[in-house]
């Protein structure tokens, strides 16, 4: 019986640990939600290598600089 009650406590221990750890993620998403976009836009416009490409055509069509680079090739477009 005294194993079953060490186990009792250890669980209710890690219990709170994990109701500490979901309540720190909950403060913390808001914040990561927004960090991400930021990132995402700065890495949109540190990937751009043609400067003469405007960097809202980037963010509307990601594969941009694919398809330029493919006229010069084919010629179909």
């Amino acid at each position: 019986m005294d194993g079953s009650e060490g186990e009792g406590e250890g669980n209710s221990e890690e219990a709170s640990q994990q109701q500490s750890f979901q309540e720190a993620l909950e403060l913390a998403l808001p914040w990561r939600r927004e960090w991400q976009q930021v990132g995402r836009r700065k890495r949109a416009s540190r990937r751009l290598s043609v400067p003469l490409v405007p960097v809202g055509l980037v963010d509307e069509k990601p594969d941009a600089r694919r398809r330029v680079g493919k006229v010069g090739k084919s010629g179909d477009l």
